[in-house]
């Protein structure tokens, strides 16, 4: 059984919905309210919503093995309260497992926050999720802070080996940041677009409206790593070079063939640990524009 939950109702999600489906005996597509759009006393509509999803989630259950990505959502704790398994399995859910200033390396859930959990019947958080985790998935080479990891490849590379590229076939293509970013990253992705004469721009899966003005925007169901594989498949003529901001895809595309990945994020004292695991990862680090 799949349970696919996401705030952003939009057509890439209902996409990958339908490809759990495909090996999924049964598949449930939910749409969920956003983490940040509680109402009046707030302490009490969290509580409420936790609650009440924890209830609804009851009738998912029971299941052997309950496969979860190690993410830090409310919904995926109130799942794992609600029903009975055997054995929990967690995956990577973007660089939050690799990421040196991760918030599961460096922050714990207060008592304070157990005991609200608690009080909405919810008996998991990001700590006890990876305590009772007997394996861990991840796509990632670099050191990743769960146990008893299991690695494997997203991208094989199998077809993508250069043959007959040539430079007026390279697309250049920006990758759209998550929209809670700052004006001023925003700006700079403006800037780049222009310097770099970009042509097309890959939204974020949860950008519901357009940021950028003057590019065209790329209308397709797939999220950025199926998107240019696909492509590449199917031109091997094609190459691309990829910009974009902090994005987890840059990474994941960095050292496949015919592509060439660049960031745009400042360097800073915030950003040195970010920067230094993209730079390791083969994406060529741009000078503040």
């Amino acid at each position: 059984m799949g349970v696919y939950f996401t705030s952003a109702d939009n057509k890439k999600n209902s996409h990958y919905a339908g490809v759990m489906d495909e090996f999924c005996a049964r598949t449930e597509y939910m749409v969920v309210p956003g983490e940040d759009s509680y109402h009046g006393q707030k302490h009490y509509a969290i509580w409420k919503r936790r609650l009440e999803y924890r209830i609804a989630f009851r009738t998912l259950g029971p299941a052997n093995t309950v496969y979860v990505p190690s993410s830090m959502n409310h919904y995926t704790y109130a799942l794992l309260s609600a029903i009975d398994f055997t054995e929990l399995v967690t995956f990577d859910d973007g660089l939050l497992n690799v990421h040196p200033a991760s918030l599961f390396i460096t922050s714990r859930t207060s008592l304070r926050a157990q005991v609200f959990l608690l009080a909405a019947g919810v008996t998991y958080w990001p700590e006890r999720m990876l305590e009772k985790a007997s394996i861990h998935y991840s796509i990632y080479e670099m050191e990743n802070f769960c146990s008893q990891v299991i690695r494997i490849k997203l991208i094989d590379g199998v077809g993508l080996e250069p043959t007959n590229v040539h430079p007026s076939r390279t697309t250049k293509i920006m990758f759209g940041p998550g929209p809670e970013i700052g004006p001023e990253a925003w700006g700079t992705i403006v800037k780049a677009i222009g310097q770099f004469a970009l042509q097309t721009y890959l939204p974020h899966p949860r950008e519901m409206i357009p940021r950028i003005e003057g590019i065209e925007y790329l209308d397709t169901p797939l999220v950025a790593e199926d998107y240019v594989v696909d492509r590449l498949r199917k031109d091997p003529c094609l190459s691309f070079q990829i910009y974009g901001y902090d994005s987890s895809a840059l990474i994941h595309l960095a050292r496949t063939p015919r592509v060439e990945v660049f960031s745009l994020l400042p360097d800073t004292a915030r950003n040195s640990d970010i920067r230094a695991l993209m730079e390791k990862s083969g994406i060529v680090m741009l000078e503040q524009l």
